[in-house]
């Protein structure tokens, strides 16, 4: 595949320009048969316009991806006329190039055979969000809508949620960084009737407990999602409890992620009790959701007879040793889960111990991450001892702990016996110029570690 780089500012790729785009530039998008193009700005209104008129004979491109570069109504429907004849354009990404023109939005959307378009850092406010909408309706071809940061608010998302009701194509959309608040999430009653769409992302929205409350009332009758992203939404105890109601009911979603909101031990609870007796979820993400041990030992009891989440995500939470051997409990009944997250917990050496028990028998986790949890070098001995015994564990994070020099020498230890681990994290921990010699030792007889990530010693 022939890929053409357009730098406007930096001495780079195939082809530079200082500030304009050069004709030579433009003769090479016109005869070659170039697939992928992206172009970098600064760039003029002008000379995007011209670019646009090189797309017309150019009828090679798949992706085209145009970030920075300035794009007003003008320019907007001349990319469009451009790219329009193109029946093998497949993904057009627009960045940050401060589209100014509702209609030129819309002549985004209406790019023939395009599946896939990314809008994102361009403001276009609820205004521009209506067009898309009014576009999107007529529209069947385009699966994935990207529109991260463009300060959409409730009245843009409510547009939004009214053009999925008739869209029978639409697959994947993310509104990550907007603000639709718990008004526009309360006007999602619109997705009730969609049939097609499978992923939503609404990351960093302000949604907060009134809006969980109206999407979990969607997700009761919704059919065809199988991924949603609340993240960052200041979702507390009320609003999981919401949304772990309609995880008793839904029979299609996959996976949930909740990470960085506030639900607490209390909405952990709910969650986990939902947990018990759904059939469908195969990963739900609690990292950084102020849960404490009390949350812990009730998810930990829903993973007990959960047999088919393949994660658990614990990390940024304060659980303590109690929460790691509450953890520990789970995997001596759980055969599913192959993933264990852990950074940051407070766990300290007692739970590392607690989870190097797990390891020594476990026969399911590939990868386990511990980082950041005050593990000191008796710690890490008891991690070291498990990895000479445990033959599925490829990935270990121990960074950030303080395991010192006389830790490393006891994983490098490990390290010769092992036969299974690839990439190993002890970045930060103070293992010395001693400590990574040891390590090095071990690598002469060790072979199957590729990654080893050692910054900051």
């Amino acid at each position: 595949m022939k890929k053409l780089v357009i730098f406007t500012s930096i001495i780079t790729g195939v082809f530079c320009a200082f500030g304009k785009v050069t004709n030579g530039m433009l003769e090479a998008l016109k005869k070659d048969k170039i697939e992928r193009l992206e172009v970098l700005g600064p760039m003029s209104f002008g000379d995007t316009k011209r670019l646009s008129v090189a797309f017309k004979v150019n009828q090679s491109l798949k992706d085209l991806t145009l970030k920075e570069v300035a794009i007003n109504r003008e320019v907007a429907e001349a990319l469009a006329e451009g790219l329009g004849g193109n029946k093998d354009l497949r993904c057009l990404t627009v960045l940050r190039c401060n589209i100014v023109s509702p209609e030129g939005l819309a002549k985004m959307v209406e790019v023939a055979n395009l599946g896939f378009l990314d809008l994102s850092g361009n403001k276009i406010g609820d205004v521009g969000v209506e067009k898309i909408a009014e576009a999107l309706k007529v529209n069947s071809l385009l699966r994935s809508l990207v529109l991260h940061r463009n300060e959409i608010g409730d009245a843009g998302a409510e547009k939004l949620w009214e053009a999925l009701k008739v869209n029978n194509g639409l697959e994947y959309v993310d509104l990550e960084g907007n603000m639709i608040g718990n008004k526009g999430a309360t006007n999602m009653e619109a997705l009730k009737e969609n049939e097609t769409l499978t992923e939503l992302v609404l990351i960093d929205n302000q949604i907060r407990d009134a809006g969980a409350a109206k999407i979990a009332e969607v997700l009761k009758l919704n059919s065809s999602l199988i991924e949603i992203d609340l993240s960052d939404n200041g979702i507390g105890p009320a609003g999981a409890a919401k949304v772990a109601e309609a995880l008793k009911i839904n029979s299609t979603l996959m996976f949930v992620c909740f990470l960085r909101n506030e639900i607490g031990s209390e909405g952990a609870a709910s969650i986990a009790e939902a947990l018990k007796v759904n059939t469908t979820l195969r990963s739900i993400g609690f990292g950084c959701n102020e849960i404490g041990p009390e949350g812990t030992a009730k998810i930990a009891e829903a993973y007990k007879l959960n047999s088919l989440l393949g994660s658990l995500d614990l990390s940024n939470n304060w659980i303590g040793a109690e929460g790691a051997a509450s953890v520990g409990e789970v995997f001596e009944v759980n055969k599913t889960v192959a993933e264990l997250y852990l950074e940051e917990c407070g766990i300290g050496s007692e739970g590392a111990k607690k989870i190097a028990e797990v390891l020594k028998v476990n026969s399911t986790l590939t990868e386990v991450d511990l980082s950041d949890n005050e593990i000191d070098p008796e710690g890490a001995a008891s991690i070291a001892e498990a990895l000479k015994l445990n033959s599925t564990l490829e990935t270990l994070g121990l960074g950030f702990n303080g395991i010192g020099t006389e830790g490393a020498k006891k994983i490098a230890e490990a390290l010769k016996v092992n036969k299974t681990l690839t990439k190993l994290g002890l970045s930060d921990d103070g293992i010395g110029e001693e400590g990574v010699a040891s390590i090095a030792e071990a690598l002469n007889v060790n072979s199957t570690l590729t990654g080893l990530f050692l910054w900051g010693e």
